[in-house]
């Protein structure tokens, strides 16, 4: 946008344009305070975001002579506002109040209610306002103006403007904010492009919203991808069995002061937590549980998942994830194999160790900033993590989960029954007593009741009459699940057991 240059302050025609206290006319002495013909007629060749914007929180008032900003001063609001409505546009403001900081207390109140994002903003200090004013642009062009106080605005004399509400304004109207008042104009009195460094700074937000945007746009795109003809019933708590005290850990550690923070005020919160335990006892399950009962953001991923065969590009990853967290909190993130990077430090591993300073750094900026963020880990390997990533204020919290035992196991066998056509004459109580000796896992158990529904679909035919194209619905009314398929199942589960088991099991399945 091309600013066409002021040559003459005369031609601005404000009788009383001067600075405060100075009731002489211009001399030899002070003309030096005054731009020049030339000087200003170069200003406005330029570009004007290169002239207005150069950075983030820039203040114009700096670099101009104290008589100028007094001059500016002297110029009515409504003329430098409406010299701001010449330029500003669509995702950016325009605020007048006595100081930003009472600016930013009062957006600080309403920012929920607005619709859009704002990349700029322009304030004007005036000490006439009792208040803050905002201005804003809708998307087709119109202005509005945006009650940011805790009283209402008057439009015309007599439509109440209601905190946090916004309406239209156009030239011709009055704003009333307590005992202060001005009309709506669409254009000052006289060109006053070259005078809003005077009376006017720009705040500059539009590198730090862009990634948001960007984030959020790639956030939408993944989700269109989502097949929202399944109705899948999220995890809860009900639905592990067999682990009830790591499970009573987790609630009182975790999702309690997640859900009633007004109750911990004065606690020091655990933003950090290691699960540990044999592979298959329902580590992943329990904190997919612990997100929905908290009803919170659940980012899950695997340790070995955020490291780069790149110098320096891990912290980078890490950085990124808890800052995406950050902007989505109450958040929980899971980190599955967490030996794979907090492993102890000072071996030859220089890259490894750089990472576990980062997360030393980022869970003492969580407990220390008081996030709504919580690191929930598991390993089966707790013996090679770092000792200082354990101790209290980064991962204190240590919950066992160990192997279930009978009453576990049945306590599992009876959630996934629930959804299969199982006998009713089955003795669940042998049978986890059975896997209790073969040291089954959690995670046994589905794998058991698929097995077992596969043998009695071919026991009955079921698989028979997929075979010959002559298999309807109905076929399945008359199919039960009875003890011979699970003892097939439990066998075939169990052949190859000592090659099944990973290493690190045994140590917790003696």
């Amino acid at each position: 946008m091309k600013v066409s240059a002021i040559t003459n302050f005369k031609g601005l025609n404000y009788t009383n344009l001067q600075p405060a206290n100075q009731s002489k006319p211009r001399s030899a002495e002070n003309k030096n305070l005054f731009l020049s013909e030339k000087s200003m007629s170069l200003a406005a060749d330029k570009n004007y975001n290169d002239v207005f914007v150069k950075n983030k929180n820039i203040s114009f008032t700096a670099s101009v002579p104290a008589v100028l900003v007094e001059m500016g001063k002297q110029i009515p609001i409504a003329d430098r506002i409406a010299s701001l409505f010449q330029v500003f546009k669509h995702e950016e403001m325009i605020l007048v109040s006595k100081s930003l900081k009472e600016a930013q207390k009062a957006l600080k109140t309403s920012y929920k209610s607005a619709n859009q994002l704002f990349k700029k903003m322009f304030f004007i200090p005036d000490d006439n306002v009792g208040g803050t004013l905002a201005f804003i642009k809708h998307p087709h062009g119109e202005t509005e103006v945006w009650n940011l106080n805790k009283e209402n605005i008057l439009i015309n004399g007599r439509d109440a403007l209601k905190p946090t509400e916004s309406c239209y304004i156009v030239e011709g109207d009055t704003i009333k904010l307590g005992k202060f008042e001005m009309p709506v104009k669409d254009n000052p009195k006289a060109n006053l492009s070259m005078l809003r460094g005077t009376f006017s700074t720009i705040l500059d937000f539009e590198k730090d919203v862009k990634p948001a945007i960007e984030k959020q746009n790639l956030k939408s795109i993944l989700a269109m991808a989502k097949d929202e003809t399944k109705n899948v019933q999220p995890v809860m708590f009900k639905d592990v069995g067999g682990q009830d005290k790591a499970i009573d850990m987790l609630k009182k550690g975790i999702l309690y002061p997640l859900k009633y923070p007004q109750a911990y005020k004065n606690a020091i919160l655990h933003h950090g937590a290691l699960m540990y335990g044999p592979p298959g006892t329902g580590k992943t399950r329990l904190a997919l549980a612990l997100s929905n009962e908290a009803g919170v953001n659940f980012i899950k991923l695997n340790g070995s998942e955020m490291e780069s065969k790149w110098v320096g590009q891990s912290e980078a990853n890490w950085r990124e994830l808890f800052d995406m967290a950050k902007e989505q909190q109450p958040s929980i993130i899971f980190i599955d194999e967490f030996d794979a990077v907090a492993k102890e430090r000072g071996g030859q591993d220089v890259y490894g160790d750089k990472v576990v300073n980062q997360l030393l750094t980022l869970m003492s900026d969580l407990e220390k900033d008081g996030d709504q963020v919580v690191v929930i880990t598991a390993t089966n390997r707790k013996d090679d993590i770092d000792k200082a990533i354990l101790r209290s204020g980064r991962f204190g919290l240590h919950i066992p989960v160990e192997l279930p035992d009978e009453n576990g196991l049945k306590a599992i066998l009876n959630i996934h029954k629930k959804n299969a056509a199982v006998d009713l004459e089955l003795d669940t109580d042998k049978l986890a007593k059975e896997l209790y000796q073969k040291k089954a896992t959690g995670s046994d158990i589905p794998a058991l009741m698929t097995s077992a529904q596969t043998n009695a679909y071919e026991r009955c035919g079921i698989h028979k009459k997929m075979d010959e194209g002559t298999f309807v619905p109905e076929d399945l009314d008359s199919v039960k699940i009875i003890k011979e398929d699970f003892d097939k199942a439990v066998q075939e589960l169990f052949a190859q057991q000592q090659q099944r088991r990973t290493i690190g099991y045994t140590q917790y399945g003696k």
